[in-house]
């Protein structure tokens, strides 16, 4: 018996009538698998804080462990010193400020990054004279 082409085989089915409750039955006996879930990451380093005024953004490397400040324009020496003296580090590839946050110190290593950036902060904003004040006024 000869074999019938993939072509004829279609053409065969394409021209007997399907019965509509059994095509609905076996789309309900057999429903698609749901596609796996894509895992979410968050991004990296991740904002913690920052000041459009002034420049300054601080961040926070869960992947690389430490702490990041960046500035959008060089910062003057008095804030260099700053930064220098709190043992922070210029990375010259990725522009940026970076200090290790340490694994046993970790939430304190951040907060003391954090004071940090908000004393560098209001350095930049008295030496452009920009007012301290960038919250809700107080009633």
């Amino acid at each position: 018996m000869p074999r019938k082409s993939k072509v004829a085989v279609l053409d065969a089915l394409a021209n007997e009538p399907v019965p509509v409750a059994a095509v609905v039955e076996s789309i309900l006996s057999n429903p698609p698998e749901p596609e796996p879930e894509k895992k979410k990451f968050a991004t990296d380093p991740f904002p913690i804080a920052g000041d459009i005024l002034v420049g300054a953004y601080l961040a926070d490397s869960k992947r690389f462990k430490r702490s990041i400040i960046h500035f959008d324009e060089k910062p003057s020496q008095n804030v260099i010193d700053a930064l220098k003296e709190a043992q922070f580090r210029w990375n010259n590839y990725q522009k940026h400020w970076w200090k290790a946050v340490g694994q046993e110190t970790a939430n304190q290593d951040r907060l003391e990054a954090r004071e940090l950036f908000n004393k560098i902060a209001k350095m930049i904003r008295t030496e452009r004279n920009i007012e301290h004040d960038i919250g809700a006024p107080s009633l």
